[in-house]
């Protein structure tokens, strides 16, 4: 539980999921559910990054196998997306799914948004020059992606793929000082809405977008019109700080959840940037992090994990 004794618990650890065996409740490898060979391997996760949970399945996106596992907990299915004679993933990093159950996954392979209809099925691609995409949030009918060649935020819309407008701009930092043994030291922040190494975005219900950067170890809240509202953080190792951001979600209540690859845990912020608590840790013990890269938070499908949760709780 976080945060431990004597504070009131308010995050419990549930379960985990490893590998296909996990969900199916049995020893069949991925392959035998898609083409019916009788194997007994179970499939596990190689580089699990970015996830989605939409209508009872999680989507996680496996950089190393190349493809989108999708987890049908309801009805104790794998399922695999993206490898097909339409579409192979080449590097799917972040997915991210519309009300109407469109998908889109950030491929930094391709390049480009790979895009699959409601029915997983491959529906497309949406491209610009140089693109480099490692995370991506919808909203509405807007398509948000963090590209990490441009260190701006590219809006499309997501129904015609046409580019609408950008978000940030490059970070600019003044010479590091040196240390001494000679190595530059390195330095957080910038200047108001520049980005350096962008990594995670997420969007709440009112269209505000949040934007962490590897070299600022910040977050920043831009307003829907694309002005920063307040950041967050700074190199550190004291909560609220960070020292490797990576992907980031926002629940309905309004709650940021931010992952640290290098505090191996998720910080929590409320809408107006304060730091509220973090949840997580290196370690074996029961929700111990090794290197944490994606974050989901869901309202649905609650009963799926209600065996899990104490009683006391």
């Amino acid at each position: 539980f976080w945060p431990p004794m004597p504070d009131e618990p308010h995050i419990e650890f549930l379960t985990t999921i490893s590998s296909s065996g996990d969900v199916t409740g049995s020893q069949e490898k991925m392959d035998s559910i898609l083409y019916g060979k009788q194997e007994t391997v179970d499939l596990p996760f190689a580089r699990p990054f970015g996830l989605r949970m939409y209508n009872g399945c999680i989507y996680v996106c496996d950089a190393s196998s190349a493809n989108v596992s999708i987890l049908d907990l309801r009805k104790k299915e794998v399922r695999i997306l993206g490898q097909s004679d339409q579409i192979k993933l080449l590097t799917p990093l972040d997915i991210a799914v519309a009300p109407d159950g469109a998908k889109y996954v950030a491929d930094t392979g391709h390049g480009a948004i790979i895009v699959f209809d409601a029915n997983d099925k491959y529906a497309g691609r949406i491209k610009v020059e140089h693109l480099r995409p490692i995370s991506v949030a919808v909203h509405g009918n807007e398509l948000y992606v963090a590209d990490t060649v441009a260190n701006r935020i590219r809006v499309f819309d997501r129904l015609n793929g046409n580019e609408l407008r950008t978000i940030g701009e490059p970070l600019v930092l003044a010479p590091s000082p040196k240390g001494l043994n000679g190595n530059e030291i390195r330095t957080s922040g910038g200047g108001k809405g520049q980005l350096g190494g962008v990594m995670g975005i997420a969007l709440d219900a009112q269209g505000n977008l949040f934007a962490n950067d590897f070299i600022g170890c910040r977050v920043q809240k831009f307003t829907p019109d694309g002005k920063v509202a307040f950041s967050i953080g700074g190199l550190g190792d004291r909560p609220g700080s960070f020292v490797r951001p990576k992907l980031m979600t926002v629940d309905s209540d309004g709650i940021l959840y931010v992952v640290d690859n290098a505090f191996q845990n998720v910080q929590m912020f409320n809408d107006k940037g304060q730091f509220l608590m973090f949840f997580g840790s290196n370690g074996k013990h029961p929700g111990a992090m090794d290197m944490p890269a994606g974050i989901c938070t869901s309202d649905q499908d609650l009963d799926l994990f209600q065996q899990y949760v104490h009683p006391a709780f």
